[in-house]
């Protein structure tokens, strides 16, 4: 049995555990646009680098952030977000900085979210694409 089938095989079984949807999204570059027209300015489009299955698994318990006492306690959650490793996950890899908006799964708090990638785990013999992410929440507002 050689690594390939080995790999392959694993791939599919860790795909098959992945029971949410997101996109990963490339926040557009260069700086926004004014609009005399409507008086404001246009954020650079974001740029699509993947669309699909996805896996969310918390990877500690929120940590709290003492601000001051007139402020409400801040609270920093960390997830890692798994792909499929496929060939297009490797020719358009993931950035730090990319944001994992969450579209759809069981855990409905998820939709919606954005995510912004903190780390990114790179291996030739990996059967899923790993990625670090963070949320903040203070008062029931989530800062991502």
């Amino acid at each position: 049995m050689s690594i390939e089938s080995i790999l392959r095989r694993g791939r599919k079984r860790r795909e098959a555990l992945m029971r949410s949807t997101c996109r990963i999204l490339r926040p557009g570059s260069g700086d926004p646009v004014f609009d005399p027209e409507t008086g404001e300015y246009t954020t650079p489009a974001e740029t699509l680098v993947y669309e699909g299955p996805c896996r969310v698994r918390p990877t500690f318990s929120p940590a709290e952030q003492d601000g001051s006492s007139a402020e409400r306690q801040l609270v920093t959650n960390a997830y890692n977000v798994e792909i499929p490793w496929t060939r297009s996950t490797e020719t358009t890899p993931v950035d730090i900085a990319d944001v994992v908006v969450m579209t759809g799964g069981d855990e409905n708090w998820l939709t919606g979210k954005r995510l912004p990638v903190a780390w990114v785990e790179y291996s030739d013999t990996r059967t899923h694409r790993r990625l670090a992410v963070w949320t903040q929440e203070r008062g029931g507002v989530t800062y991502g």
